[in-house]
């Protein structure tokens, strides 16, 4: 009050009179607050009130973008985890369900199919098809593999062996060894079941033309849909073996 009493003796212009002096202390406190709330966000150098900024790479991604990869790789896609792998790929072209050599004469197309293939050279693989004296889960050696199965273009479509006793896999095997996805047909002679063993009929262990066989198909259930007469031609999974 003393300072007020002090400035009434003054002439002032219409817009510097008492009043206007009134009015103004208020709005020079909260300009006062507000400069001193921005010189607290510029105390940590980020100008965003303190809080650290989200970190990002060269990309522009964030550290929780890498979430939804981790995801991926936990499904079975592209998880480069660096664990032991081998190979599996199916054929590009359809082939009878019986020959007077069996399944013998079926690793053999599996392996004719991978000569010439630079990726695949020195490797040697087996058909997954089950027979009386043992199922395909053996046949391929993979009831005792604890590695990877992937595709030539490096998915992979079971993470451990256990994935292949499932009527779907992680991912379907459906390219052929040269990278190239076969959309048809899409049948595959298996004569296995879910769990990897026999499923008869089996086209007599895979020797006659006038019965029946189970396949798979590559876009459903992989290795127990349908059964086939023997006489007509579907595909092949091949299974790299050691």
């Amino acid at each position: 009050m003393r300072y007020l009493r002090a400035i009434r003796g003054v002439a002032y212009p219409p817009c510097m009179r008492p009043r206007w002096v009134l009015l103004a202390v208020p709005l020079f406190a909260v300009a006062c607050v507000w400069g001193r709330a921005r010189d607290f966000v510029r105390d940590d150098g980020s100008g965003d009130g303190g809080v650290e900024p989200v970190e990002t790479d060269e990309t522009g991604t964030t550290d929780d973008d890498d979430s939804s990869e981790e995801e991926i790789e936990d499904a079975g896609f592209d998880a480069d985890d660096g664990a032991p792998r081998r190979y599996v790929f199916v054929t590009s072209s359809d082939i009878e369900g019986s020959h007077p050599d069996g399944i013998k004469h079926f690793d053999g197309i599996c392996n004719g199919f991978a000569e010439g293939v630079e990726l695949l050279e020195g490797k040697k693989f087996a058909a997954w098809l089950s027979t009386k004296k043992e199922g395909a889960l053996t046949h391929v050696k993979a009831d005792s593999w604890t590695g990877r199965y992937v595709l030539v273009t490096g998915e992979i479509v079971a993470l451990t062996s256990s994935d292949l006793t499932h009527d779907v896999l992680p991912k379907p095997i459906n390219v052929d060894a040269y990278g190239n996805v076969v959309t048809e047909p899409d049948r595959v002679w298996t004569g296995t079941n879910d769990d990897g063993g026999l499923a008869i009929p089996d086209c007599v262990d895979w020797t006659s033309s006038t019965a029946k066989g189970w396949t798979g198909k590559t876009t459903g259930a992989w290795t127990h849909a349908a059964q086939t007469n023997c006489a007509d031609t579907a595909l092949l999974y091949c299974f790299e073996v050691p």
